[in-house]
């Protein structure tokens, strides 16, 4: 009744409970406890009167201590709750239940006024070249909003069927095993790169530092450091082509802002004590994971594309189509290098398999 939280003593505490007129002679029952929580004491009387119930301690409260009433009330003497009121009561004793609402509340805020794709206006069809002046890695990336490990690769398989390098199939032979590599010939030398994008440029720079050739081998363990190089470069690109009115990394931005405003209310009534939200436990722990969901499904479609990025994007799909259904009869009545010609978008597309 009184709860065990406060810092002090209490000298007297005492309390009348009334129930309704027919709880009178009906076998009310009556116990206090005392002490902190768990206690078993009862250094407190307890006695029923007519309808209303008396308790009473008869010493003090040390500190952390109160007072537990417990009283009997036999079926029917008081109306059971609802479902709207329990519902009621559940709601106010786990306001973090809320979270989640507000969370969706902002996050959709957010995607409707800044991260909605514009209407392209056009439908996707079957389209049998790719998007022009558009590279392998950079097709990919637009399908994903994000550079795939598919894409870097496609970027090398671009560059052989371009003639900048030439990729040849090494066995090697061991002991007891032997093995497959592969040895990466640089074709062209830098004074020729001029009609290379920025990531192609630093491919070739980063494969092919010690000289002009290279093995897979050797680049398994350190060309990953150029990774973040080439991601960076590609959505550039991208930009710079005009293809996002919210690009990623700026998405990644507002969706870090969203959960700062997500979370800054139930702090500050957290903090402030006129709220508690982890009351119970549970319904904590699933709101937050509900929210924190709900935030990363919106930082996964938060990124916004221009109506230029927009009608790209359905022209690589209608594209992608095109790779994923040919088939080998009316692959040859197209020119004779088209299988080469376009393996590298196959593959920044997913679809390598079907175009093979």
């Amino acid at each position: 009744m009184t709860g065990n939280d406060w810092p002090v003593p209490i000298d007297h505490a005492g309390a009348v409970v009334s129930l309704p007129p027919k709880a009178a002679d009906a076998g009310l029952r009556v116990q206090a406890f005392t002490g902190t929580y768990g206690s078993h004491d009862r250094e407190a009387t307890s006695r029923i009167e007519g309808r209303q119930a008396y308790f009473e301690t008869t010493n003090p409260l040390n500190m952390r201590g109160g007072l537990t009433i417990d009283i009997y009330i036999p079926k029917g003497i008081v109306s059971e709750p609802g479902f709207l009121t329990r519902l009621g009561w559940f709601f106010k004793s786990n306001p973090i239940i809320f979270l989640p609402i507000f969370a969706f509340a902002v996050m959709y805020s957010m995607w409707f006024w800044m991260g909605r794709d514009p209407n392209p206006g056009i439908s996707v069809a079957p389209m049998y070249e790719p998007p022009k002046d558009m590279t392998p890695a950079e097709t990919g990336a637009m399908i994903g909003d994000s550079v795939h490990p598919r894409d870097v690769t496609s970027t090398i398989i671009d560059l052989a069927v371009r003639g900048y390098i030439k990729i040849e199939e090494i066995t090697e032979k061991h002991l007891l095993t032997s093995g497959k590599d592969y040895v990466f010939h640089l074709l062209k030398p830098m004074n020729q790169w001029q009609g290379l994008t920025p990531h192609e440029r630093v491919m070739l720079e980063n494969m092919f530092q010690g000289g002009s050739e290279v093995r897979l081998s050797s680049l398994k363990y350190q060309f990953y450091k150029v990774l973040p190089m080439v991601r960076h470069d590609i959505m550039a690109a991208l930009k710079e082509k005009g293809m996002y009115g919210l690009d990623p990394e700026s998405a990644g931005a507002y969706s870090i802002m969203g959960v700062l405003v997500i979370a800054a209310p139930f702090v500050l009534l957290q903090w402030t004590g006129a709220a508690n939200f982890f009351l119970s436990p549970v319904p904590a722990v699933i709101a937050i994971a509900a929210a924190l969901a709900i935030v990363f499904i919106f930082f996964r479609i938060m990124p916004a594309k221009s109506l230029e990025g927009a009608r790209t994007t359905v022209r690589i799909r209608g594209f992608q189509e095109f790779m994923a259904r040919v088939d080998g009869d009316r692959l040859r009545t197209m020119p004779p290098n088209t299988f080469e010609k376009f393996l590298a978008f196959a593959m920044a597309l997913g679809v390598e398999e079907h175009w093979a």
